[in-house]
């Protein structure tokens, strides 16, 4: 799209965002760290309920390089337990604790990206962590030449709660800024079957289901897996799931039965290929 736009980056002089877009304040611009967002909605807190302190290092202990970073505050005479999580790992680790009720936060904030955006697919691929230690540095460096800190400061924010979305917190605040997740089933009505193998022998098969192995059939593929294994009766002998991606998406729709991936496969030859790991598992 780029290319056939015509654009050449070399030859683009450098402009501004447009506004209001081009207008921050230093608690955006931390956003990009992990942390930033935590240490930013601190600030706003302590604003709004104490009308006061306003340095823009006083949550610094928010800070730091490790996936899963845990911090107790107190304000307004309560303690409050903070977790900053980066990483779908940690991200796991967090939700698990919180279920089984061994963790209880108040706050949680999380990243997926290592080090929060600095670290992210949106930046150029980093080959040393000091390059995504300094980048993080840097947004740190320009919050401290900033003449606001706060995010609830930006004029153009308070323009718009003022003109439209009446006030933080408000149902229309809420209707157009928030958001919620759901699971989109996107394979898991076809694999029940996937949770019946009992035998620890059992053979594993793997549909890839990123978009260019669904596109090319990986959907109905799993499909006559299931069928295939249903009607062999093979029901308690074999493990079916499907993964984001494994890989090499040029030759898909690509299957792994056992430790063996096939690529630009079908239904015949993954048939055949769970025939010969089942006959292997025969004693």
């Amino acid at each position: 799209m780029i290319e056939l736009a015509g654009f050449r980056f070399g030859e683009l002089k450098p402009s501004a965002f447009d506004m209001p877009l081009g207008f921050k304040t230093g608690g955006g611009i931390i956003f990009g760290n992990s942390g930033g967002v935590t240490e930013a909605v601190l600030r706003n807190i302590v604003n709004v309920k104490s009308k006061g302190v306003d340095e823009a290092e006083q949550f610094n202990f928010i800070r730091g390089d490790n996936g899963l970073r845990e911090a107790k505050i107190n304000l307004f005479g309560r303690e409050f337990n903070i977790a900053v999580v980066y990483g779908l790992k940690n991200a796991r680790t967090v939700l698990r604790d919180i279920k089984a009720n061994k963790m209880k936060y108040d706050f949680v904030e999380v990243m997926a990206c290592p080090g929060g955006c600095v670290g992210g697919a949106g930046q150029p691929v980093y080959t040393d962590l000091a390059i995504r230690k300094r980048r993080a540095k840097v947004l740190y460096e320009n919050d401290k030449t900033m003449e606001l800190h706060k995010s609830q400061d930006n004029p153009y924010v308070q323009e718009i709660y003022k003109n439209y979305l009446e006030k933080p917190g408000s149902q229309k605040a809420h209707e157009h800024l928030h958001t919620c997740y759901e699971h989109k089933r996107r394979f898991r009505e076809i694999l029940e079957i996937s949770d019946s193998a009992q035998q620890d022998d059992c053979v594993k098969v793997n549909v890839c289901f990123g978009n260019k192995c669904i596109s090319k059939g990986s959907k109905e593929i799993l499909k006559h897996i299931v069928n295939f294994a249903e009607n062999e009766k093979y029901r308690d002998r074999v493990d079916i799931s499907a993964a984001i991606c494994l890989g090499k998406c040029s030759n898909g729709p690509n299957v792994r039965v056992g430790e063996k991936t096939i690529k630009n496969c079908t239904p015949q030859m993954v048939e055949v290929a769970m025939r010969e790991e089942l006959n292997k598992t025969i004693k």
